[in-house]
């Protein structure tokens, strides 16, 4: 699609969801003037620059899955912002979303994140996928007291102690990581999942007890 088909598209008065997959779009400052959006999907192009997305206040979905993108600076206003997909694209922060005060669901697989942002509000963010990425340490990852479900598949990460502080977590993946020793989870947590294959554990003791957990994966 053309600037000027997202133009006109942008101008439509009551556009709430938007739809645009791979329509090898790479500049969408068309559609800034859609303010009343609440649902985006630009998954699949060729976008560099989010510039055109700093008026659309009314965002609570935005998918922005396999794109160009190198910075998320213009998301820092979208305050009513709760579930995002970047994965895919080329970042190495995500502290721009610190003020995006709704965000509970973030995927961002894919990147070339190194570690774990501080948010202006830990509580909110209850799904966080942060798989395929750089990540050698989980510091911070312990203020994310909601969290209900974390991936940090295929990073570098070789100690998860600080997970044991998490007692809402009921899914955890950090298979295909560097990790010997599972972490001292409290009894009587939430846990029903955990994926930890491929790493080097050498015991499973931390595990007894663990009463609602139905899937362990560690082959």
């Amino acid at each position: 699609l053309s600037a000027s088909h997202l133009d006109v598209i942008g101008r439509l008065p009551n556009l709430e969801n938007l739809v645009l997959q791979s329509c090898n779009i790479s500049n969408i400052s068309g559609l800034s003037n859609a303010e009343n959006l609440i649902t985006l999907d630009l998954s699949n192009n060729a976008i560099n620059d989010l510039g055109g997305l700093s008026f659309m206040d009314n965002l609570t979905t935005l998918v922005l899955h396999n794109n160009a993108l190198t910075s998320l600076n213009a998301l820092s206003s979208l305050e009513k912002l709760t579930n995002l997909d970047v994965s895919y694209n080329s970042l190495t922060s995500l502290l721009p979303l610190a003020s995006c005060k709704s965000l509970s669901v973030l995927f961002a697989t894919n990147n070339q994140l190194d570690k774990i942002p501080v948010f202006n509000d830990t509580s909110v963010l209850t799904i966080l996928n942060l798989n395929s990425n750089n990540i050698t340490s989980l510091e911070n990852i312990e203020k994310y007291t909601s969290l209900a479900r974390l991936y940090l598949a295929y990073n570098t990460i070789t100690d998860v102690s600080l997970l044991s502080g998490l007692n809402k977590l009921a899914v955890v993946d950090f298979s295909h990581n560097q990790i010997k020793t599972l972490p001292s989870w409290d009894k009587g947590c939430e846990l029903i999942e955990i994926n930890g294959s491929n790493n080097a554990i050498t015991s499973l003791n931390p595990l007894k007890g663990l009463s609602k957990l139905n899937n362990v994966y560690m082959d």
